[in-house]
């Protein structure tokens, strides 16, 4: 009886283990890993991310057509400039100040972008921004200098926003921290910031939600550098009309935040400030373009 029992008890440990699953049907699958076949919705990344042989660079009718099609159009505004406090008696104290119509790329400038700017100028470049054109090319560029972002907007037949003019755009005619409101449990639904996300994860522009201007990525992604000197202490805005900040300083303003930063830098009135010709993984930067409409017409558009 007693080999009786024994028997059927290998027999079985035997049924269950065939039974069992294999170790690779246990393993749960990365990030990284691909998709199970029965999942069908996309990734929130879009298709497999393009090769940089994928993407050549553009001719020169193309991009032009490109990047005027993803300009977007600022009508002249007057708002209070810096951060808010949340407390009203305080956030009427920041000047007033008035911005007249301009343009503006909807979308940061990409390692697409950049590179062909590279290529066209010859520009000598380090190696870590160079490695951004090894990667999906549209990515945000990064490591980029003051200088770089400055000398590409001015290729691309542009500039680089004034401080006051990002600010503008990005508050979209509102008065609140962001454009959508005070609460921070909505700020992911508008830009990557640091969270319980991978801090070094990048991520293409325009994936998330746009202002009411219709510009993706003014929350987070990178830190946007634009044209002004920081203030060495409080700023003083003159002349109100179209600031631009000091003449000269030690540091240029970025804004935005980036997915590096905490949420309260991505605040549409908070300003960061960098050294000119610091480069890192947060940094990237977009243009803006004049408009025909001269200040003079400010007063008479502004009733429209």
């Amino acid at each position: 009886m007693k080999k009786i029992a024994v028997i059927s008890a290998i027999l079985a440990g035997v049924v269950l283990w065939a039974a069992m699953p294999s170790f690779s049907e246990l393993t749960i699958p990365l990030s990284s890993d691909p998709e199970p076949e029965a999942v069908s919705e996309p990734s929130p990344e879009g298709d497999r991310p393009p090769k940089p042989g994928d993407c050549p660079d553009q001719d020169d009718e193309t991009f032009a057509k490109e990047n005027r099609r993803n300009r977007v159009y600022i009508i002249s505004s007057e708002f209070r400039i810096g951060p808010n406090t949340g407390n009203k008696e305080e956030d009427d104290k920041r000047p007033k100040v008035q911005v007249t119509d301009f343009f503006i790329d909807k979308y940061e400038v990409t390692a697409r972008k950049f590179r062909k700017f590279v290529n066209d100028t010859g520009r000598r470049i380090p190696s870590d921004l160079r490695s951004q054109f090894d990667q999906d090319l549209e990515y945000p560029i990064c490591f980029v200098s003051w200088r770089d972002a400055d000398e590409y907007c001015r290729w691309a037949g542009g500039r680089l926003p004034t401080s006051a003019e990002w600010e503008s755009a990005a508050r979209a005619r509102t008065d609140t921290k962001w454009h959508f409101g005070d609460d921070e449990s909505q700020v992911r639904k508008y830009g990557w910031v640091r969270g319980e996300t991978d801090l070094l994860k990048e991520h293409r522009v325009g994936q998330l939600q746009p202002n009411q201007n219709g510009l993706y990525d003014m929350v987070g992604n990178k830190e946007e550098w634009v044209a002004d000197w920081a203030f060495p202490g409080l700023p003083e805005y003159k002349p109100l009309l179209n600031p631009k900040g000091p003449d000269s300083g030690k540091y240029r303003v970025t804004r935005g935040g980036s997915h590096l930063l905490f949420p309260h830098y991505s605040e549409s009135g908070v300003m960061g400030d960098r050294k000119p010709n610091e480069r890192g993984l947060g940094i990237g930067f977009r243009c803006a373009y004049d408009s025909k409409f001269s200040p003079g017409k400010l007063k008479k558009r502004k009733g429209r």
